[in-house]
């Protein structure tokens, strides 16, 4: 299988024309897209998709595909089976790539785990990548939100949502994340301090005071 086919790129594509065709495929067919009776066969292609991807972003498994190609031997699709395997491996190359700073490869890693078997912590860093990533606020939000419909009960997101909606202005869904949050963690001092940053009087009355220096420089402060 030609691989360039597949992603609907030249031979000659470059890194980013390759990650810019991935995003437009993965949109156009992403077996959620397609009713039951056609979900199986779209996962599959859905797959040819992600292998094809991750096949020409490597230099060195590009350089071997090429090589396959100009032997005109048909090149096999390496596909894994176990779902949970790669979901976990591509969870651990973006959580990687996310420490290391590189967002957007972090995004396309999580991506792929998020796909092959969906979590709340795969979908909570992809929405910590895309936060740092121009244009994806609304993308950020979202994919912290679906995180913690998944698990309510890691404090952890509920932070990082707050802290993004706090970030881009939006006080009031932010005071209600926080108010739910701190039913669940009654005694979590960093909702509290929120909670004082994002309504001063209300921390007043429980005697309570703003953190010195805001909450934004936190996990949004540095990379």
């Amino acid at each position: 299988m030609d691989y360039y086919r597949v992603l609907e790129v030249s031979r000659t594509c470059t890194r980013d024309d390759l990650h810019k065709a991935f995003r437009r495929l993965s949109k156009q067919y992403h077996p959620d897209r397609f009713p039951e009776a056609e979900r199986e066969r779209a996962e599959k292609h859905y797959q040819t998709i992600v292998i094809a991807f991750n096949t020409l972003k490597d230099s060195r498994l590009r350089a071997r595909h090429d090589k396959t190609l100009a032997s005109g031997i048909t090149p096999k699709v390496e596909v894994h089976e176990d779902p949970a395997t790669n979901a976990q491996r591509h969870y651990k190359m973006g959580l990687a790539r996310y420490n290391a700073g590189n967002f957007e490869q972090a995004i396309d890693a999580l991506n792929r785990s998020i796909y092959f078997k969906e979590s709340s912590d795969a979908w909570y860093y992809k929405g910590m990548a895309e936060s740092r990533v121009s244009g994806r606020g609304k993308d950020a939000v979202k994919s912290i939100e679906k995180a913690l419909s998944l698990n309510a009960k890691n404090v952890e997101y509920h932070h990082g949502l707050i802290q993004l909606l706090m970030r881009y202005g939006l006080k009031t869904r932010a005071k209600g994340v926080v108010a739910r949050a701190r039913q669940l963690f009654p005694k979590d001092e960093k909702l509290a301090e929120m909670a004082a940053e994002l309504d001063p009087e209300d921390a007043k009355k429980e005697g309570r005071f703003k953190k010195k220096g805001g909450l934004l420089g936190g996990i949004f402060g540095k990379k």
